[in-house]
């Protein structure tokens, strides 16, 4: 469908590919527009359906995504939806002024981008249906506005051979042992793995760095890996030494301050 002019959907559903409304590709030679109450179930591949001069989605409108592989470019939408299986990849700086449910597959922050939802969010799918991305050349970025139900996986990518400071993004459970996080065996690897205590003494001195990974005298024997986990507000510092990590962390997002 070819719209040298607007498109407006005012009330409604309509539907692309399978469902049976535009078929092939939509391109709109003015304003993409979707009013109040009004819904577009695209299944359209990649940005074809995104061929507009500009978008206009009012903050109570739906922008449903049924399709199977799909880029989402950088505007502003009302309530958005990921129902079906496949890849929904976020390829801007974009926003839900509405509220985000992902009922089916999964919606990917790449690395660089940013999703903003202003108003709740709801994940039933998993901590695989949400995915801020992360590799050399950035890491993604998703903005809370309201509440949240359903956890959130967050990469982080780590330059080996160097220093790195982390925290858990979210409420990440369980210990260290159990997140996968490639730090290699306990008294046998090179890789380190640290935690700053104020009152701790040792050596002679108040205030040292913990050894989470290989333990206070190195050999393993002592490791906390099995016994301690992420906690709130608390940094650590992490180097893989000789290749670079992408970590991959899921929990529960945060949505109010700690402290």
């Amino acid at each position: 469908l070819n719209v040298i002019n607007d498109f407006t959907v005012t009330a409604g559903d309509v539907k692309t590919e399978s469902l049976g409304d535009i078929l092939g590709s939509l391109t709109v030679g003015g304003t993409f527009t979707l009013a109040s109450g009004a819904t577009f179930r695209d299944a359209l591949p990649n940005t074809s359906t995104y061929s507009a001069g500009s978008f206009s989605f009012d903050a109570a409108s739906t922008y449903e995504l049924y399709g199977a592989t799909q880029n989402i470019p950088a505007t502003t939408f009302g309530h958005l939806t990921v129902s079906a299986t496949g890849t929904k990849s976020i390829t801007g700086n974009t926003t839900a002024a509405g509220n985000l449910s992902i009922t089916a597959g999964v919606l990917s922050v790449t690395e660089t981008n940013g999703l903003t939802i202003t108003g709740t969010t709801t994940n039933s799918v998993g901590a695989e249906g949400l995915i801020v991305e992360s590799d050399a050349s950035g890491t993604g970025s998703v903005i809370f506005g309201g509440t949240v139900t359903g956890d959130v996986t967050v990469e982080r990518f780590l330059t080996h051979d160097r220093g790195h400071y982390i925290a858990g993004q979210s409420n990440i459970s369980g210990d260290f042992d159990g997140l996968s996080m490639g730090l290699g065996t306990p008294g046998s690897t090179t890789n380190q793995f640290y935690r700053w205590e104020e009152d701790y003494l040792y050596g002679g001195y108040t205030g040292n760095w913990v050894d989470i990974l290989n333990g206070e005298d190195g050999t393993g024997d002592n490791t906390l890996m099995a016994t301690e986990g992420f906690v709130a507000c608390k940094g650590y510092a992490i180097n893989y030494i000789t290749t670079d990590k992408t970590l991959s962390l899921s929990g529960a997002p945060y949505i109010v301050d700690k402290s």
